[in-house]
């Protein structure tokens, strides 16, 4: 017989965020090749941050490194941004928001079964 599993639909989602980023971690110097620089001007800052679930506007961007809330580096006047730190603060976000509602899906489960 067949084991059921009973998930939420952020855990659903967290597991196969999880299995595409392994997936695309291992290839990516195959697919995309090694002459992609790590340092990242703002439009393709935004770029990236769209690519890996993150979507945000140049405003909000700007925003979040005046908060430091976001890796980022200044090269006199201008922000610079590494691939890797924005890919890896993207997965962090994610992650953490799934975790958050997870928590909440559990005490809402719990509620329903006070009430019956």
């Amino acid at each position: 017989m067949a084991n059921i599993i009973v998930a939420t639909e952020e855990q659903i989602q967290e597991a196969v965020f999880n299995a595409v980023s392994k997936f695309f971690s291992g290839n990516q110097q195959t697919m995309f090749g090694s002459d992609l620089p790590d340092t990242l001007s703002m439009p393709n800052a935004l770029k990236v941050l769209e690519d890996n679930g993150f979507p945000t506007s140049k405003a909000k961007l700007y925003k979040m490194t005046s908060q430091e809330q976001i890796p980022f580096m200044k090269y006199g006047n201008k922000l610079v941004f590494s691939r890797k730190a924005l890919i890896e603060w993207a997965h962090q976000q994610l992650v953490s928001s799934s975790s958050e509602n997870c928590d909440s899906a559990i005490s809402i489960q719990k509620c329903f079964k006070r009430k019956r």
